[in-house]
Parts: C-alpha cells; structure tokens; sequence
C-alpha cells in the first residue's frame, strides 16, 4: 500500500458521532454523502482498490491496476466538488466534543503553531477537491465476462472484501490560523520560535499566514460488495453498496 507523501504523516481523523459545529463543511460532506475515511490517506489505491479487514486493520487485496483497472483504465470517472462547500472552520482545541477532520503533519507542528500564536480556530481548506467513481454498469459488466480460472473472480465474489468504487480526494491542503475575530495570524519570527520545525519550512512559513502542502491525497471511500444468489452456480454477479457504519463495523470488528 503507498502511503500518502511525506508531507503528511499521519491522516485526516474522522472523529464521528456528534453534530457538525457551524462552517464544519468538510465534516458536513463526508457525513452526507457517506465516505469512509482511509486509515491513512494516500495518493494511490483508490477506484478498483478491493480491500478487507481480515488482518485486524485495513488493507490491500487487489489494487486496481491488478484487476478491474488492468482491462479499462479510462473507465474512472471524475468530477470537481466545490471547494468552498469543503472549508472548514474549527476550535483546534476542541478536540473529539465534535466530528472534526485533522492532519497531522509531518515536520509541522499544527498544535505548537496553534499555541505559540495563540489562534483561536483554524481554517481548514481542500486544494481542488474532485470525486472519481467508476459505474454499476461498467464494473458489472467488466466482472461477469471474467473467465472462472481468473483470480480477479475470486477476489471480487469474497463476500469478506469491499470494491472502492468512489473516492474523495484533493490536490492539497491548507491550514489558516484565525485570531478571535477571525482575522487571519500571519507568522511571525517571534511564533516560529517557539515550534519545532525544519528549517526549509521555516522560511516557508515566516511572513505567511498559511500552512500548506500540495501534495494529492485520498480522504474517504465508499465501497461495493460483490452479491450472488446462495447455492446457485453460473448466476450473474451482482453488487451492493455497504454502509459507513457497516464498513466500519468490519473494521472494529478485526479489531477483536
């Protein structure tokens, strides 16, 4: 599995079960339209991905280019999503009293630069958000005129494994660092002092009032499951949609 870049070590968290705080775009969108966050974000694995939860995390079975992807890579689909509808604006020190979306960057202290200029919420924005998706009728199309003998087949008919037949990704990622009246910190030398940083991304900062990476990113899934009628030999394949709770159930439950 490829990670996502360096920049970002660790993932955007999804903390759910509570409602969305006011300007929570980025929140608001995952919740409605039903993605699943990866375990980590990355630039790779996505649509045609077959993924299981077998080994108590999440991981890769078939990527796309082993299977579905390998016949058709022109068949995924993609469409812009509106970027102001994804900006988020957050109490950082919030933490978990709300679903919340965070990166924790890897040579960016995103707490210490809170603390050391005092911000009160962060804003955080989606370089260029966009969907790719493939459809039912090309994935069923595609699975049903498999051969037996191919291992793809199998791989798609485990009822233990999740087709990504839909991603949300962006070209990047910015934080902004808002004052009490939502004014935007710039960074000075004086807070720059006080966090851990390299010295690249220093010089990068100082003068600024952004934190950004542009590096791509997948954030969430939404996954299909393989269906076919019990005891019946030689029967179309057929799919279905698994809910986030669903898949997440899956997931926890590797976990015991």
């Amino acid at each position: 599995m490829k990670k996502a870049p360096s920049f970002l070590v660790g993932c955007l968290v999804f903390l759910t079960g509570c409602a969305s705080p006011p300007h929570a775009g980025l929140t608001k969108y995952i919740q409605e339209f039903e993605y699943v966050a990866f375990t980590l974000p990355r630039s790779q694995d996505g649509v045609g991905t077959v993924i299981d939860f077998k080994g108590r995390s999440e991981s890769i079975v078939a990527r796309g280019q082993e299977c579905f992807l390998r016949a058709s890579p022109a068949a995924v689909s993609s469409r812009d999503v509106g970027a102001a509808d994804l900006d988020q604006k957050t109490d950082w020190n919030a933490g978990a009293s709300f679903s919340l979306p965070k990166a924790v960057l890897e040579y960016a202290d995103v707490s210490g630069l809170v603390k050391a200029s005092g911000a009160k919420s962060v804003k955080i924005s989606l370089k260029a958000p966009y969907e790719q998706y493939i459809s039912r009728l090309q994935f069923l199309t595609y699975i049903n005129e498999l051969p037996a003998t191919d291992p793809c087949k199998s791989v798609f008919a485990d009822p233990k494994n999740l087709i990504i037949y839909q991603v949300l990704g962006a070209k990047g990622l910015t934080y902004q660092f808002l004052d009490g009246s939502d004014n935007a910190i710039s960074f000075t030398a004086r807070i720059l002092d006080q966090v851990d940083l390299k010295p690249e991304l220093r010089r990068t900062l100082q003068g600024t009032s952004k934190l950004e990476s542009n590096e791509s990113l997948l954030i969430g899934y939404r996954t299909w499951v393989v269906t076919k009628p019990a005891g019946v030999v030689g029967t179309t394949l057929d799919v279905k949609e698994i809910a986030k709770r669903d898949v997440e159930a899956r997931r926890e439950s590797s976990r015991q």
